[in-house]
């Protein structure tokens, strides 16, 4: 059933597959993988598939039966876990995830808060608060997650990077009462390299670095950003300008808080909590994603009204120009940037840009940095025809 073919990888035939598991007494393996889901990996002229295809797709249907399993005692007989749930089904992961034993014990909450945001920023579409056990299931970020569980320990080395922390309470305003058991789950998979996933996004170093990023923009130290605070986002490469047309719009349509600023003052500013300030960053961390142009196109639908025209676009640019006018640069004619997006994304119809030509078009990261980050308006315009430094070499 199997053999060596030229280029070294290992090829099995589903023959080969049933006697395995009849011989390993593993009758999972081969329910895990039915007939249907091996005739769905690429096959070579002898009805073979790879090895570590197969390992790959015996991976993915494991880790969904298994999350799956799990997930359902927090469900409590619904078809979908809401989020304070999920955040429980997380939180009961952490003694069975040796990358998390590095963490302070007080960090726990904010790593539980972190990892669950991805799953409601990817998966919960329609921004209801619930996620279905089938979508958390099947997705690839449960296996990135228990794959996480599966890492060895990276012990006391990065202890040393951990942060004197407040009470989770002031960063997120419904914090949960988690329960204390989980079962392990059964078995456990081989984990990719170590430098797959140090990239991940549940890897606790990285959510210590977007939790430090954010305590560093709380100049105030009262757990929440103002819109002022929240202007000196740097973003994933530490070169975002966010524009205050974009700020101003953050916070009127996301959820924010209002604080009485000062105390008893009668005067009330809105501020951003941990969880809203997680979906900013997974926005720009993931830009060329569904989910992330849907979150911007929230922000940029100005009248709601569906669809971008000419004066949405001008309003935008105009903060951009004025940064860049600001900074010593000669901004580009409002009209040409307008023209030349709308060139760039070619909406079915004229001068009106829907999400559905963003998502189209190819283009629509670069489109939504021009209109809402200065630094990003400059590297896609670098170009002599459009932008001028100061101190350009005209007069030689």
């Amino acid at each position: 059933a199997e053999s060596e073919p030229r280029d070294g990888s290992r090829r099995v035939n589903y023959e080969g597959v049933r006697r395995a598991a009849l011989e390993l007494a593993a009758p999972g393996f081969a329910t895990e993988l039915s007939a249907r889901r091996f005739l769905s990996l690429p096959r070579d002229r002898h009805g073979r598939v790879s090895a570590r295809e197969l390992y790959n797709e015996v991976d993915r249907a494991t880790c969904a039966a298994r999350t799956r399993r799990a997930l359902r005692p927090y469900a409590r007989g619904k078809t979908y876990v809401r989020e304070h749930e999920l955040e429980r089904y997380i939180y009961d992961l952490l003694p069975d995830m040796p990358a998390a034993q590095s963490m302070d014990e007080k960090f726990h909450a904010f790593y539980v808060f972190t990892a669950s945001r991805r799953f409601m920023f990817f998966l919960d579409a329609k921004r209801r608060g619930r996620v279905s056990l089938e979508a958390l299931a099947a997705s690839p970020l449960s296996l990135e997650l228990h794959e996480m569980a599966d890492l060895p320990a990276l012990a006391a080395e990065h202890k040393h990077n951990d942060h004197k922390l407040p009470a989770a309470t002031t960063l997120a305003r419904k914090p949960s009462t988690l329960p204390a058991t989980y079962p392990r789950p059964p078995g456990g998979n081989a984990p990719p390299p170590l430098p797959a996933l140090s990239t991940s996004w549940f890897f606790p170093d990285n959510a210590k670095r977007v939790y430090s990023d954010y305590l560093e923009l709380d100049v105030d130290h009262n757990g929440m950003l103002s819109k002022r605070e929240f202007l000196n986002f740097r973003g994933p490469r530490g070169e975002t300008r966010l524009t205050d047309a974009f700020a101003d719009r953050v916070f009127e349509e996301l959820i924010t808080y209002r604080t009485e600023n000062p105390p008893a003052s009668g005067r009330f500013d809105s501020e951003m909590d941990f969880k809203t300030y997680l979906d900013v960053v997974l926005a720009f961390e993931n830009l060329d994603s569904a989910q992330a142009l849907s979150y911007f196109w929230r922000i940029l639908d100005l009248h709601k009204r569906g669809y971008l025209d000419t004066f949405v676009i001008n309003f935008f640019f105009r903060d951009v120009a004025k940064r860049l006018e600001n900074d010593g640069f000669d901004p580009p004619n409002a009209a040409d940037v307008v023209d030349e997006i709308f060139d760039m994304v070619k909406p079915a119809k004229p001068l009106r840009l829907t999400l559905p030509d963003l998502l189209r078009c190819g283009v629509a990261h670069t489109v939504i940095l021009m209109l809402v980050d200065v630094a990003g308006f400059l590297a896609y315009d670098n170009r002599e025809h459009l932008i001028h430094a100061p101190d350009d070499d005209d007069d030689f």
